[in-house]
């Protein structure tokens, strides 16, 4: 008996907690730990980054992608589970080791996902908060859609290649690091 109505009571408060908004974060905590895409911070403000310092991040899934190519054409397509964040730092410097950051963001490849945009949610956290928000308009994905094709950002992608909404594919470094 005793089981039974600790059973319940421990599905009243998981009911509970649902109810109040309470729900795991999107964003690993082991972020810190995947593949940084950039040796120095990239300086200056983007839209939807607009902190003056971001370091990007690929999580383990996120580095199997492999370009396929046919028919002249390179097609980019991560796998589920893929992510990528960018860690936006303020201030008038770059950040020092141990840094926290001011604010994450970050795609996460959930095709199947209801919140997902172009396959991915795109999602936003607070750090000095902790609140993370799933950006449910169309801005990141309509940004991120110019990837897709020659742009004015990165390397300008000018063979007009399918990247899966990322600028700059992710390609393993060539010193292993």
């Amino acid at each position: 008996m005793k089981t039974t109505l600790l059973s319940r009571a421990l599905a009243v408060a998981a009911f509970a907690i649902g109810l109040m908004g309470c729900s795991r974060a999107l964003i690993p905590a082991d972020w810190p730990s995947w593949e940084r895409l950039n040796a120095v911070p990239v300086e200056g403000a983007v839209p939807g980054h607009e902190e003056r310092f971001r370091i990007a991040f690929i999580n383990p899934v996120g580095e199997t992608v492999k370009p396929v190519v046919a028919n002249r054409s390179v097609t980019w397509k991560y796998s589920d589970g893929s992510i990528i964040l960018k860690a936006g730092y303020q201030g008038s410097a770059p950040p020092g080791k141990g840094e926290t950051p001011s604010k994450l963001s970050a795609m996460i490849k959930k095709p199947g996902d209801p919140r997902a945009r172009g396959g991915w949610i795109w999602v936003v956290r607070d750090t000095a908060s902790g609140i993370e928000s799933v950006i449910d308009a169309p801005y990141c994905v309509d940004c991120h859609s110019y990837a897709n094709g020659p742009n004015p950002f990165g390397d300008k992608n000018p063979a007009g290649d399918f990247r899966d909404y990322v600028y700059l594919p992710y390609t393993a470094h060539a010193d292993g690091g």
